[in-house]
């Protein structure tokens, strides 16, 4: 029934959507022929056709599809319309160009759009991977050309377009998904439609012509952005190990803290993962390599690297020994560029929870203790780092004059380590758990996590402290504490439109432990709700990827807005630790969980691509659509949509699914007993519209 419906509203819009005629482009010499085929998607019952001619030359057979070139040159358009939907049709070209008969030959040999090794081997195409051609033979090559920039959603098809070259030859399509090459042959055609589930950043189409020189090359350059959730490092749901290795081949025991290192504005990045449960620090390189910075895999203590001194004498000209350091479930790391010797260089400190002390870390692996007494567990305010003493430290945030904060979990404190050294509690009781705003001593905390800065008013410095299952604010240096979301002592789940549309303090966090700052907002990673939130300056909370209801791991499309329960096509976060922000454009989140580290392509546009919401009216219940484009940026197209109704209770009563390219209003039949409505919808590019509305007369989301 739904596939009606839908069917019937596509026709109203005369659009095109689901028919696919093969191949969509030929190349044909004076006289040839071609059999073209057409179908549905979804498949229509008993499809029957009718082949026409809209322009240019040649002659096709009305019920077959069997196309003759004519015996001039020249572009032929075909039409197949679908003999009981007029409005249901497709297109396909034909190029009739005088070829030489081994370059149609070498266009025959390909069938489908799978990539055939002995057709590459018999041409000279571009090997992305090497470098270098599949065969030596003489090309003149052309400039590449950029056609711009792609953004598409993850597990979504989409189609690449591209003009055609006069006497072209052959053509292939390759892009880099991950780590491995995608190579499609698409001679005589010019598009293809492609699925993307890994980051992919460049897809080329590069066309052989032959001339009596030779070849000639000719590319053409798109891109992509996959939006959503991919596979990052490691992987989330694998067996815990330990493995050095390349992006999703390297395996990890739990890795918790991350931060991206590197100078401002420059790329690539590094990013620092602890592993808590093996006990080392992983450095991430330029193409995702994963090696082990320090510590020794699966064995927890305290030890640092050798003295300058002891290192000299040994004659190890200041390199550190392998395998000596030791760590005991490091948790959150922080890291910040430096200069030295003309360069940029990083330093880091890792909060090494289980030693109950801070450690620091150098670029080349060396490792000493900054601040507390391993082993020794306690509270102890001191004017040199290394006589205090911390009990489980966790977040750690650092000022541009050097003072480091640290969010003393054990403790229920805030501790601040000046440039100079000294130790001091800043805010909280040491020893005393509580959820109590205040100044200084009078404040209380009960489990400390993650915390950064917060700069938003110039002249007044604090941080953003995760504390329970709430975000609170510590301002320097008075110390003084407030609740700026959610409850501490009580764990909820909502979004929120506006700072003053209900009490900030009522439960919407579950025990976050990832915190990140964002140019007009925060980041913060929701373990318990088992999802990624967006809070802005304004108070508005959204949430970005996965649900409450959803506990696995799994890439998919992004679920901003979107009511829950959630279907396989989005993404879910398991159960995460903490995230990190990559500067690239747009935003590129880092998050780790399970026993890997996922890739979230997020972009905050400042404003949805897509709104959605329901009319009532005296015809009925409309699900309605409107696509919003910014200056300059892209047309956005909804293409999926799914209907599911509930009865008073909560209970499903149906759910319907369907593909809608151009609609722009639904008709909706709820079934009998059915209360409210959760829709939702997807563009070509990945982005989500959709809300859980009651089904009542005048309601409008």
């Amino acid at each position: 029934m739904f596939r009606r419906l839908v069917s019937a509203v596509i026709l109203t819009a005369a659009a095109h959507a689901g028919v696919e005629v093969l191949p969509v482009q030929a190349t044909l010499a004076p006289g040839g022929t071609c059999a073209f085929t057409a179908r549905m998607d979804p498949p229509w019952p008993e499809p029957g056709w009718t082949w026409t001619v809209v322009s240019g030359p040649g002659a096709i057979d009305p019920d077959t599809g069997v196309f003759r070139a004519a015996a001039e040159a020249g572009r032929t358009r075909l039409l197949a319309t679908l003999r009981d939907e007029p409005a249901l049709r497709g297109e396909a070209a034909v190029v009739t160009v005088p070829l030489p008969a081994e370059v149609l030959e070498l266009v025959n040999r390909v069938q489908g759009e799978g990539w055939v090794e002995p057709f590459s081997a018999g041409l000279p195409f571009l090997d992305l991977e090497t470098g270098v051609r599949f065969t030596p033979e003489r090309v003149e090559e052309d400039a590449v050309v950029d056609r711009g920039a792609v953004t598409v959603g993850y597990g979504l098809p989409w189609t690449l377009t591209w003009g055609v070259w006069p006497g072209v030859a052959a053509q292939l399509l390759s892009y880099r998904e991950g780590d491995a090459w995608v190579r499609l042959d698409v001679t005589g055609r010019n598009q293809a439609t492609l699925t993307h589930r890994g980051q992919v950043r460049e897809v080329r189409v590069e066309a052989l012509v032959r001339n009596e020189r030779g070849w000639r090359s000719v590319t053409r350059r798109w891109w992509v952005r996959v939006r959503g959730v991919l596979p990052g490092l490691g992987e989330p749901g694998a067996v815990l190990e330990h493995r050095d290795g390349t992006g999703t081949g390297a395996r990890f025991m739990e890795p918790f803290g991350i931060a991206m290192v590197g100078a401002p504005g420059l790329r690539p990045k590094l990013a620092l993962i602890t592993d808590r449960k093996a006990h080392v620090l992983r450095l991430v390189e330029p193409g995702a390599k994963v090696t082990t910075l320090a510590g020794v895999p699966g064995r927890a203590g305290h030890r640092d690297s050798a003295s300058w001194t002891d290192r000299l004498g040994a004659g190890l000209f200041c390199r550190p020994e392998p395998g000596r350091t030791l760590f005991n479930a490091p948790t959150y790391v922080l890291a910040w560029p430096k200069a030295a010797f003309f360069r940029w260089s990083w330093e880091a400190l890792v909060a090494d929870s289980g030693n109950h002390c801070l450690r620091r870390l150098e670029p080349d692996g060396q490792v000493g203790t900054f601040a507390g007494r391993p082993g020794l567990p306690g509270h102890q305010d001191a004017d040199r780092p290394e006589e205090a003493r911390f009990h489980h430290p966790q977040g750690l945030a650092r000022m541009q004059d050097g003072r480091v904060f640290v969010a003393d979990q054990g403790n229920h404190v805030i501790r601040t380590i000046a440039p100079n050294g000294q130790v001091t509690t800043l805010a909280g009781l040491p020893g005393t758990p509580g959820a109590q705003d205040g100044i200084g001593p009078q404040a209380r905390f009960t489990c400390l996590k993650d915390l950064v800065l917060d700069n938003r008013v110039p002249g007044e410095p604090a941080v953003l402290v995760l504390d329970g299952h709430a975000l609170r604010r510590v301002e320097w240096p008075s110390g003084r504490v407030s609740t700026w979301l959610g409850a501490v002592d009580r764990p909820g789940w909502r979004d929120l439109r506006t700072w003053a549309e209900e009490s900030h303090e009522r439960p919407c966090l579950a025990d976050p432990t990832g915190l990140a700052r964002l140019e007009a907002g925060w980041l913060i990673l929701d373990r318990g709700n088992r999802c990624l939130r967006y809070l802005a300056w304004n108070g508005y909370l959204e949430t970005l990827a996965g649900a409450p209801d959803t506990p696995v791991f799994r890439c998919g499309l992004e679920s901003r807005g979107l009511a829950a329960p959630l279907d396989e096509g989005f993404a879910g976060l398991g159960a995460p630790w903490t995230v990190a922000v990559h500067d690239l454009p747009g935003l590129q989140v880092l998050a780790t969980t399970g026993a890997g580290v996922a890739l979230a392509n997020l972009p905050l546009d400042g404003e949805d691509f897509l709104r959605a919401w329901l009319h009532t009216g005296a015809g009925g219940t409309e699900l309605r659509l409107a696509t919003l484009t910014r200056a300059g940026g892209p047309t956005q197209r909804p293409m999926h949509i799914s209907v599911e109704y509930l009865d008073a209770e909560g209970e499903r009563l149906g759910l319907e699914r369907g593909f809608a390219q151009g609609v722009r209003a639904l008709a909706l039949a709820p079934p009998t007993g059915a209360a409210s409505v959760v829709y939702r919808c997807v563009t070509d590019q990945g982005a989500v519209a959709g809300a859980h509305a009651p089904l009542a007369p005048g309601t409008r989301d």
